[in-house]
């Protein structure tokens, strides 16, 4: 047996995910990795250990605009799903309640992973 990156199939698994993170007493400005993606096809997202595709819509709850492949002028896509609770702005970080779905540049090495134990 060996570990994984998270799926979340459902509401009661998102939110089952934002319990243990929360009592896991981690500093809220840190954000994890998902197995969702997009890479093989732009806006068309799979959980990488199950092949279950979901959608935008289906992110639960979606960060305000997210999935937005916001760094995609840079050159760098955003293709890889986290969880994140802060998000950077102006002149503020923006903090939401829970930690919320959001796509990411599937290069930035400063996540953490949350896994689980494959059956």
């Amino acid at each position: 047996m060996g570990l994984e990156l998270v799926s979340i199939d459902s509401q009661e698994e998102f939110l089952y995910l934002n319990r243990l993170i929360s009592a896991s007493g981690v500093a809220i400005t840190e954000s994890f990795w998902t197995s969702g993606n997009d890479l093989a096809h732009e806006g068309r997202y799979v959980w990488e250990n199950n092949g279950h595709r979901f959608t935008a819509a289906d992110f639960l709850p979606a960060g305000e605009g997210q999935p937005d492949d916001d760094s995609l002028e840079a050159g760098t896509p955003e293709d890889c799903v986290s969880l994140r609770k802060v998000f950077p702005g102006q002149p503020s970080p923006v903090i939401k309640d829970m930690w919320i779905m959001t796509d990411e540049s599937c290069t930035d090495s400063e996540l953490l992973y949350i896994c689980r134990e494959q059956l």
